[in-house]
């Protein structure tokens, strides 16, 4: 039976965690520019994008949802901090929203593509399934979720890493998917990071 109370309190300490992170000086709207990995990702998968409803889990400060919305989508964006939803308020108005990934607030069938730029991975073990769920729930049949999720222990946030039997166990409620990887060295090679890059469809 699951504990409600250990997950509430695992999802308040979530979201604590990144109101302090999003409230440091240090770290206020540090994320300009959309990142290049979802540029590639839009413009291999979407010739057109007019009229088609992209949703940003994590959105953050807005960098990748401005991009989304400036090529064309109509671009919403869910962010648990909201330190972050209120700086983007003036920018987005109510396409913006506070929330959890294990409750959408989104029709069934909702969107064309379901954008997840190392957001996921930020949730405790225990939730993940849910969050990959509810995102395979809001995306509408045929359609593209994307996302990026640690593979090696070097996020300096916590992040939960999966390996790719794991990955793959998370998506098997999808149609099809690929996963391939990304490694970068850091600090003259002393600090290794690998993601996995998933791409599956609905």
């Amino acid at each position: 039976m699951v504990n409600q109370t250990s997950n509430l309190q695992q999802s308040l300490d979530v979201r604590t965690q990144w109101e302090e992170i999003y409230s440091d000086p240090q770290t206020a709207h540090k994320n300009k520019y959309p990142t290049e990995l979802v540029v590639s990702t839009v413009f291999r998968n979407f010739k057109t994008r007019s009229g088609l409803k992209a949703l940003d889990l994590g959105c953050g400060w807005g960098n990748n949802l401005r991009f989304l919305r400036d090529v064309g989508f109509d671009a919403y964006g869910i962010e648990i901090s909201q330190t972050a939803v209120e700086s983007m308020r003036d920018e987005f108005g109510d396409k913006v929203v506070q929330g959890t990934f294990l409750d959408l607030p989104y029709p069934d069938d909702h969107f064309s593509f379901i954008l997840d730029r190392s957001s996921i991975q930020h949730n405790p073990i225990h939730d993940i399934p849910a969050a990959i769920q509810e995102a395979r729930r809001v995306l509408k049949s045929g359609c593209i979720f994307f996302s990026m999720m640690v593979a090696t222990h070097t996020n300096a946030y916590n992040a939960t890493v999966l390996s790719e039997p794991e990955v793959r166990s998370l998506l098997s409620g999808f149609s099809e998917f690929s996963i391939d990887f990304e490694t970068r060295s850091s600090n003259e090679g002393s600090r290794i990071h690998t993601v996995h890059l998933i791409t599956a469809r609905k």
